[in-house]
């Protein structure tokens, strides 16, 4: 399941991904970045990706494939997640994918949160 934040405002949105994650959720995800991307130019996201998630490689590899050709409309990316299988998989691919396309990304426990929304914020 991907959930809207309440959090999220105008250029800055925030998710959770938790349970399974589906084709259909993430493109639906999707379709609501490229909103926000419509209306702001560009955007910052926060993911609190859960402990619980799950989701297929088909998926995850949907996600890098539009990712490649959306980097330049993310100012900053948040990734906030106690789950150190995907905290792994997500520093290995996305940590490539954002410095190639220069977009400045962070790492953060649950615990730290509040420190990821202050910096998607600011």
């Amino acid at each position: 399941m991907i959930t809207k934040l309440s959090r999220s405002a105008g250029p800055v949105l925030g998710f959770e991904i938790s349970g399974e994650v589906t084709p259909e959720m993430a493109a639906h995800h999707r379709e609501v970045i490229d909103a926000a991307i419509a209306e702001h130019g560009k955007i910052s996201v926060l993911a609190h990706i859960t402990k619980n998630v799950d989701f297929s490689v088909g998926t995850a590899l949907h996600h890098i494939s539009w990712a490649l050709t959306h980097t330049a409309q993310f100012n900053k990316l948040a990734i906030v997640t106690d789950n150190q299988a995907v905290d792994f998989l997500v520093k290995e691919m996305d940590e490539h994918l954002a410095k190639f396309a220069a977009v400045d990304q962070k790492f953060f426990t649950y615990k730290e949160i509040e420190k990821a929304w202050a910096w998607v914020e600011e």
